[in-house]
């Protein structure tokens, strides 16, 4: 039994190396997909968020009848982050129809 565990030391080390490898492989890949998740949803909420203020603020404007520098600013750097996180048309309708209004 010795002279069989003494041969197959370093074949039983390396079986023992590799399983926990798979094992640390499997663990980071389940966290990374969390991870990617969460991303995600996060990205979502913040456009969610983006999206009703842009269109809180615009038909606020809209009934108004009129808009101001300060208010075409702030759609402005409302309307850039939830265009690069895939913003829809909607918001653009919206602040179309403010750009038309009269500048006051």
């Amino acid at each position: 039994m010795l002279e069989f565990i003494s041969t197959h030391i370093m074949e039983l080390g390396w079986t023992c190396i590799v399983g926990i490898l798979a094992m640390l492989y499997k663990t980071i890949q389940k966290n990374f997909k969390k991870v990617l998740a969460d991303n995600q949803n996060m990205k979502f909420g913040v456009q969610a968020v983006l999206h009703d203020r842009l269109i809180q603020k615009c038909t606020y404007i809209i009934q108004r009848e009129y808009v101001t520098t300060d208010d075409l600013d702030e759609l402005e750097e409302l309307n850039k982050p939830y265009k690069a996180l895939g913003g829809n048309g909607t918001v653009k309708t919206a602040l179309e129809k403010v750009k038309q209004l009269p500048l006051k």
